[in-house]
């Protein structure tokens, strides 16, 4: 009897090892990621209202195999009408099953062939223009790195979804406490203002501990102020950054991805791109910003043919556009792909244009070799399998050394 007992908690734990090993081996794909690989088709429509789970994603996999995508905050979804508010997904909450019930969930998990919709948790960012109505549809972007700092969890008690509302406008277009609590007198109230408060303080260090730690003191200091809540605070960083001229160059892309162009029909950042086109380079996102102190900047920068090196998260964001534009059909953008992928320096690159240096197109070939040697300081020019053997070697210089196994104590003497 004991026995039986003994393998039946052998058989359980086992089975909990299975079932952990599996999970372990799950690759759980952003939206925007699923879409750039081709794994799946998507549909983006409001189901009317500013927040909340407004919006409905309906997701068919494109692949045999089981794909399993999730929403990360900050993930934007743009309005095809200029005339109604972009919004900001925070996570998955529900899928919405043939039989028209919600079942809580905060993955896609896509394990057939047919249509399925989602509910996302979702936040208006454009405060001057209406809500979404029920059928509005959009196009899926990539993150907006202020939204996705708001819109994070915060240790400690959960915020309500009208404080983490009232954070992102607060944040992007300096709407006051005292004009939110009259707009939605039965919403916004103290509570929810203080809320706000928390989480716009909490995304502003977030944004700091990610400036690049070789920032030049001065520097640093300006592109601080960047993650400020109040946007004439980081207006006024623009313009000292601006006069410390070549020296602020690196500061360029933080400066995109924080500036909001208010003058705009979408109200994002410069660097936020829908997943379906080439991303501009950073000198021209901030043409688009229209911000006069950074011309002369600009201009000198083009002038010397010079690269921005994209730090942070927006950085990883761009090399994830970049390396999948390097699969696209039209030769001049797999061109720009591999030249930007230098400049970025991203390592996460160098097997993808190690591939691209077999491109059908010479130009590709290239750059995507000029690309690898800035990557990595080594030159063995359009050769891709010197380049792969390299690779081999490096991946195995990484594997830790087999524990060394212990010598078996002696054997007791019998007496």
């Amino acid at each position: 009897m004991r026995t039986t007992r003994i393998v039946a908690a052998l058989f359980v734990c086992l089975a909990a090892v299975a079932v952990v090993s599996a999970a372990e081996q799950t690759t759980v794909f952003s939206l925007q990621q699923a879409v750039r690989q081709g794994l799946v088709d998507v549909e983006v429509v409001s189901r009317g209202g500013a927040t909340g789970t407004t919006v409905q994603v309906h997701v068919r996999r494109k692949v045999p195999q089981t794909v399993h995508v999730q929403i990360t905050p900050g993930t934007v979804f743009i309005a095809n009408s200029s005339k109604i508010q972009n919004m900001a997904g925070a996570s998955v909450k529900a899928e919405i099953m043939a039989n028209g019930a919600q079942r809580s969930t905060s993955v896609m998990v896509l394990a057939d062939n047919a249509r399925h919709s989602y509910l996302v948790e979702s936040f208006c960012l454009d405060y001057h223009k209406p809500a979404p109505r029920q059928g509005d549809s959009f196009r899926l972007a990539i993150n907006d790195e202020r939204a996705a700092r708001i819109l994070q969890p915060l240790d400690g008690k959960q915020p309500t979804l009208w404080s983490m509302q009232c954070a992102v406008w607060m944040d992007r277009m300096g709407v006051t406490p005292a004009e939110l609590k009259k707009r939605y007198p039965n919403r916004v109230t103290d509570v929810e203002i203080k809320f706000a408060g928390n989480l716009l303080r909490a995304a502003e260090q977030r944004g700091i501990a990610s400036i690049p730690p070789d920032f030049a003191p001065e520097v640093r200091k300006e592109v601080a102020k960047l993650f400020s809540p109040d946007p004439a605070v980081r207006a006024a960083a623009v313009d000292s950054l601006a006069k410390l001229g070549q020296q602020a160059a690196p500061a360029l892309p933080l400066i995109a991805a924080n500036m909001i162009n208010v003058k705009a029909d979408h109200h994002l950042p410069a660097t936020v791109v829908t997943v379906d086109v080439e991303p501009g380079d950073v000198v021209q996102s901030l043409r688009a910003l229209d911000l006069k102190a950074l011309e002369p900047l600009l201009r000198d920068l083009e002038a010397r043919g010079t690269g921005v090196t994209v730090p942070g998260a927006g950085g990883a964001v761009l090399t994830d556009l970049w390396i999948g534009n390097l699969k696209s059909k039209v030769a001049p953008v797999r061109r720009r792909a591999a030249t930007f992928l230098g400049v970025g320096k991203d390592a996460r690159a160098v097997e993808p244009l190690i591939e691209a240096l077999q491109d059908e197109d010479a130009q590709v070939r290239d750059r995507a070799a000029e690309a690898l040697q800035k990557i990595t300081g080594k030159d063995f020019g359009k050769d891709a399998d010197k380049w792969r053997q390299w690779q081999k070697e490096g991946k195995e210089k990484e594997q830790p050394a087999p524990a060394a196994k212990e010598k078996p104590a002696p054997a007791a003497k019998e007496f």
